[in-house]
């Protein structure tokens, strides 16, 4: 074995040390060369970043009154109100109008309107007509014109003509029907003479048959 020891440092000559000085430098060099690749590829690509980045121009920065409605919508104010909710108007129903006649002077200009929808009464006299004026509103609607045979209510932008002919066959005669005077009738009888009657001595009426006249004729007055 001692042999064997003393042949192998023998046979380790200097040309085997300078083969292995030989590899270590090579590998360093290698090793070396390798990490300066890597730092100087790093430092180029930063450097082609920062290059393509474009500085922003200052056309494209935002003014101070974009910034305005962010004081004005504070969330955070004190007398901040919760806004009101706005519920949907229904529409207003049509009305349904009756033109009756018009009157046109130099001076004035009217109109005998009545709503079959919502009718106009009084007391004692029933449903009766509304005289209406240029301007006048009625149901909603503005008397807008007057003409001899029609008229135009306009509400907004809904504009309604009503023909005088066209009211007539939606309603005969006029509104007031209860001013209109019946005659009586006069049923026929036959005429017989009253008899005899023998008179009787007159005595003075009491105060309460006087009453009872007076409270009867006022009642007669009431009824025509």
């Amino acid at each position: 074995m001692k042999i064997k020891m003393r042949t192998a440092i023998h046979n380790f000559t200097l040309i085997n040390i300078l083969l292995i000085v030989f590899i270590i430098a090579l590998s360093n060099y290698i090793f070396f060369s390798s990490t300066n690749f890597k730092i100087n590829y790093s430092h180029s690509a930063k450097a082609k970043e920062q290059i393509s980045v474009e500085t922003p121009s200052t056309s494209d920065l935002p003014s101070l009154s974009d910034f305005l409605i962010i004081g004005e919508l504070n969330l955070f104010h004190p007398e901040r109100k919760i806004p009101i909710e706005k519920k949907e108007e229904k529409p207003l129903p049509k009305p349904e109008f009756v033109l009756y006649g018009t009157l046109i002077s130099e001076n004035l200009s009217l109109a005998y309107l009545e709503d079959l929808k919502e009718p106009y009464s009084t007391p004692g006299r029933g449903k009766r007509q509304i005289t209406l004026r240029q301007g006048d509103t009625l149901s909603g609607f503005t008397l807008k014109e007057i003409e001899t045979d029609k008229v135009v209510m306009v509400r907004g932008e809904e504009r309604i003509v009503i023909d005088l002919a066209e009211s007539r066959k939606k309603y005969k005669g006029p509104a007031s029907t209860s001013s209109t005077q019946t005659q009586p009738s006069t049923s026929t009888q036959p005429t017989t003479q009253p008899a005899k009657i023998e008179k009787q001595p007159t005595r003075p009426a009491s105060r309460k048959q006087i009453d009872q006249d007076v409270f009867d004729f006022f009642e007669r007055r009431k009824q025509q």
